[in-house]
């Protein structure tokens, strides 16, 4: 477990029920994202030429240096496995890594979501267009309440509330007078997923075989030195996503957004893993498609975040577009009724999965990143924009 994750997840758990603390807390939230951004005027004249955006880098180095640095941390990879940099020269590469940085503190774009937006070929406007990481964190600390969504932040707590949606046997480790539950779980499973309760993006997720997991005291005095985790039965995959790839568990993400005039849902897609993974997220190398919520077809070909783009899966060869995911008004009915059950939280990405007996409830997220659909559609920052004011009008 992170240490900020610890710390975030501890000092939320303490801070009183009262809206005028929460409100407080949001709005310093909301400063402190703003803080990592230049000015608009300094955006425009950066726009304006390469040499402006190494004048406007050195401008605010003292200042965002500390962002600029944790940019460059992940721009060598960004470069190296991206696709459309393949072959470039050298000069060409190095006016991307500048434009890189330049978008880190004019826009709060990571990295990734550059290669992904393709960034490099757009102009000032079209930039302003797509939802960067901390545009994100802004439409989050406006939808939701930043305390009530501590909810999603530990996955054990997630479960006690959603329990019914899951369909599956779920347990939390976190203390050593938790073993006997430990032993009893292991006990009856040959395998099983475990989970830290306080990550996300597929991170500290693996299936684990009991007859490789050694000393199993140890195995689980490991855990809790690490924080809390949970245990779940792993999901049973209907054949028609294990189609797609059946190593993996293939995910939809469901986005709906709470308005005063109902659930929305801007953002629909399907998730698969390459052959041999177990994760299906597509910043572990998986393949991503636009899902038409309206129908439940799959509306693109498959991509992944180096900018390959596939027709069909590119191990298991089943197509993308047209294909119609089953059962599709039972998965609109559960992510409406969970949208509806949440209180306080208007923002949450769901991620489903189609089990042998129909859609389950995977987790939820009250801070959903919204890469993938933007890099395949184009930009949804008018779209949050309208959602944002259908929920304060």
């Amino acid at each position: 477990m992170r240490k900020y994750d610890r710390l975030r997840h501890f000092v939320r758990d303490r801070i009183p029920d009262v809206p005028a603390v929460r409100k407080l807390i949001s709005d310093r939230m909301e400063k402190a994202v703003l803080a990592t951004l230049i000015p608009e005027e300094d955006v425009v004249f950066g726009e304006q030429s390469i040499r402006n955006k190494e004048e406007i880098l050195a401008k605010y180095q003292n200042k965002l240096g500390k962002h600029i640095a944790k940019t460059d941390k992940d721009l060598e990879e960004a470069v190296r496995t991206c696709v459309r940099y393949q072959g470039m020269a050298p000069e060409e590469l190095d006016r991307i890594r500048t434009d890189m940085r330049f978008c880190r503190i004019a826009y709060g774009y990571l990295p990734g979501e550059y290669v992904a937006f393709s960034l490099e070929r757009r102009g000032m406007e079209e930039r302003r267009s797509y939802v960067s990481d901390q545009q994100r964190r802004m439409y989050r600390y406006k939808m939701n309440d930043i305390l009530a969504a501590n909810i999603f932040i530990d996955k054990s707590k997630t479960y006690d509330k959603y329990k019914q949606y899951y369909h599956r046997n779920v347990i939390t480790i976190k203390r050593p007078g938790d073993y006997a539950r430990f032993h009893r779980f292991v006990g009856e499973h040959e395998e099983f997923v475990l989970k830290n309760a306080l990550d996300s993006l597929g991170k500290g997720v693996s299936l684990v075989k009991r007859s490789e997991m050694g000393d199993e005291r140890e195995f689980f005095n490991t855990c809790i030195r690490k924080g809390i985790h949970v245990l779940e039965d792993r999901i049973q995959q209907g054949a028609a996503l294990s189609a797609f790839n059946d190593t993996s568990v293939n995910t939809v993400r469901v986005i709906t957004v709470k308005t005063k005039k109902g659930v929305v849902v801007p953002y629909c897609i399907l998730r698969m893993g390459r052959k041999g993974a177990f994760i299906d997220n597509s910043g572990n190398g998986g393949v991503i498609s636009c899902i038409d919520y309206e129908t439940g077809k799959l509306k693109t070909d498959g991509y992944d975040e180096k900018g390959n783009i596939y027709p069909a899966h590119p191990d298991s060869g089943t197509p993308f577009m047209g294909t119609r995911l089953p059962e599709w008004d039972k998965l609109q009915a559960l992510s409406t009724e969970l949208a509806l059950k949440t209180e306080k939280i208007n923002m949450i990405g769901w991620d489903f999965a189609y089990a042998q007996d129909g859609w389950v409830m995977v987790e939820g997220n009250d801070s959903p990143h919204i890469i993938a659909q933007q890099m395949i559609l184009g930009g949804l920052k008018k779209t949050m924009d309208e959602l944002l004011r259908g929920i304060e009008g």
